[in-house]
């Protein structure tokens, strides 16, 4: 039977120190399934790529990896561009994925698309673009040739958002759409609110904010028999585990495959708890309450230093004071 996977945002990158041992981590998971015979197989991968549009070599590495993957798993790849993905210079899009191309059956879709994949699929993809003085999501939603609005496709998919009723938030507008056999959209990294089954969510939580979804990150899969299309999820494993310590403290090391990321909390500053733990992923610090206004506000909530009135009346006020004014100010203050 025919199938065709859909792969959420992938943001490489090996710019933060933890980044290769989590991308790593999901290579090496992603080659070990078992997609299929590769004849029977397509991929469709939903944008964004990469973190950003120019990137390190490290990160190629990384991505070129990942494709050369693919290639061996997979008869044909379709890759959706997506907002991190792109760059506009000299009024001109450029993607970090062009390059792709040759690595093997690579096909980039950069603007609007229907279209039946090679194995027979039809698919509706509405990738990132800029399109000359529209909001793209108002584009999507109202102005594309009306064979767009009117056709049931197989598979319904882009890297946009979906905008939900009643929101302030942007978003093309789903009902506009004849209803599709199935929906999987990138761009938004969980699986959370009234479209969380159109998301198929990143491959991974990027932000500790991110982490948190009501359904899991997954890879879609459609098959296609004589009568109609089955849709699976093969959920992704849970990479990055975002732990809080606080300093002094000793870890809890997991004895599992996730990553683990540290806020360091009751600390002076970020070098302070890189040296405390040196062989720790740190993400940030909490600092340390001002002892001095703890007390303060004990005694009385209307009572407040001499110092921490100046500081107030500079954030206050923004006035600029000079750097030896401000520290004799301080000094006597203090």
């Amino acid at each position: 039977m025919k199938k065709l996977y859909a792969l959420g945002d992938c943001h490489f990158s090996t710019s933060r120190d933890w980044d290769r041992e989590v991308f790593n981590n999901f290579l090496n998971w992603f080659e070990k399934l078992d997609f299929g015979p590769k004849e029977d197989c397509e991929l469709i991968q939903l944008g964004d790529v990469t973190e950003r549009s120019s990137n390190l070599g490290d990160t190629l590495e990384l991505m070129t990896k990942f494709f050369k993957i693919c290639c061996d798993k997979f008869h044909k790849i379709y890759l959706v561009g997506g907002n991190h993905d792109h760059k506009n210079i000299h009024n001109k899009s450029q993607f970090s994925t062009q390059f792709l191309k040759y690595l093997g059956n690579i096909e980039t879709i950069y603007q609007e698309r229907l279209f039946h994949t090679d194995n027979g699929f039809h698919v509706m993809a509405l990738p990132y673009r800029r399109v000359e003085g529209k909001v793209l999501d108002d584009y999507y939603s109202n102005e594309l040739p009306e064979e767009f609005y009117k056709t049931s496709v197989d598979l319904f998919c882009g890297h946009v958002a979906l905008k939900e009723p009643k929101t302030f938030y942007g978003g093309i507008t789903a009902s506009h759409f004849k209803k599709p056999k199935a929906k999987a959209f990138g761009h938004i990294h969980t699986r959370n609110g009234i479209y969380k089954d159109a998301y198929i969510g990143s491959i991974s939580s990027f932000k500790i904010d991110e982490k948190n979804t009501e359904l899991p990150r997954v890879i879609r899969c459609l098959t296609k028999n004589e009568k109609c299309i089955i849709q699976e999820d093969l959920e992704i494993p849970v990479f990055i585990e975002y732990e809080t310590l606080q300093f002094g403290e000793h870890p809890k090391r997991n004895k599992t495959n996730k990553t683990q990321i540290f806020t360091i909390t009751n600390c002076k500053n970020i070098q302070q708890a890189k040296t405390q733990y040196p062989n720790l992923y740190i993400r940030g610090i909490e600092k340390i309450k001002n002892d001095i206004n703890v007390r303060a506000n004990e005694k009385s909530e209307h009572f407040i230093t001499p110092l921490h009135a100046l500081e107030n009346m500079i954030t206050e006020t923004k006035i600029v004071i000079k750097r030896k004014t401000l520290s004799l100010l301080k000094t006597i203050l203090s």
